[in-house]
């Protein structure tokens, strides 16, 4: 069992003596200011000793660095399920607790689910090589899967491909912030990571890749669409048949030096 030096002691005694729970300047009661409660969309609500104090924290909370450090100083990103809180978005009128994003691993079963649930144009892959999601505190906000490039004339061993790249459109804007362009940069570090020599991946010609940009992918090549089926191959094309651009990043810079 771990015991307390003297000194150590003493400090804490002399804490408790000196710490004193202040006094609301409305009521004359001890000050409460607390997080109530966080529902699951991420808005939440502050219970305090009076009224009067809860309008005047509802005044200050106008101003984005006040809302954010007060909701930081009463852990709600712990609440979450997050190390830290980025911010308190105002979302049409709605204050919303926005914490770091977090890429972790997720069951290869759970993003097929995901993809199916919230692709624009994509059905779920069959296979991949990895994967993962990106959390907002409890809150599963895109998925991303790595496989080998579709296309057979390239390269099946030294390159891979983001296959899926998927984010929960029905959620606030402001929860998922650079969460693609994160994916998209996780994908790529854990690409190097394993040995791989560059890695692609395809968007519609109509999509801007503002996300690829940010993650420092650079578009190298548009494709023109072709159809799977054919009179001697029956198939059913399950993706736009509309023109593609191919995005990529070398890793060959990014793997790390083997030590001797």
């Amino acid at each position: 069992m771990n015991m307390l030096s003297k000194a150590d002691r003493q400090l804490a005694i002399d804490f408790d003596r000196d710490y004193t729970i202040p006094t609301c300047i409305h009521c004359g009661e001890p000050q409460v200011v607390e997080l109530a409660e966080i529902w699951s969309d991420h808005s939440f609500m502050i219970s305090t000793c009076c009224h009067l104090l809860y309008e005047e924290l509802v005044y200050e909370m106008a101003d984005p660095d006040f809302r954010t450090s007060l909701l930081q100083n009463l852990q709600a990103a712990e609440h979450l399920g997050a190390e830290r809180l980025r911010r308190v978005a105002d979302q049409d009128g709605q204050l919303l607790l926005d914490c770091e994003l977090e890429v972790a691993p997720i069951a290869f079963s759970r993003m097929k689910a995901f993809v199916q649930r919230h692709h624009d144009h994509c059905p779920p892959p069959v296979c991949w090589r990895y994967g993962a999601g990106i959390w907002n505190g409890h809150t599963l906000v895109g998925v991303v899967s790595v496989g080998r490039p579709v296309a057979r004339m390239l390269p099946q061993t030294a390159w891979v491909e983001v296959n899926r790249l998927c984010v929960d459109r029905s959620l606030p804007d402001t929860l998922r912030y650079k969460a693609c362009s994160t994916l998209y940069a996780w994908a790529a570090s854990e690409a190097a990571r394993r040995g791989f020599d560059r890695i692609i991946t395809y968007t519609l010609s109509t999509e801007s890749g503002m996300s690829l940009r940010y993650a420092r992918w650079k578009p190298e090549h548009v494709t023109r669409p072709k159809s799977w089926n054919s009179r001697s191959r029956q198939r059913v094309d399950k993706t736009p048949l509309v023109p593609k651009v191919r995005w990529a990043r070398d890793l060959k810079a990014a793997r790390p030096a083997l030590q001797d």
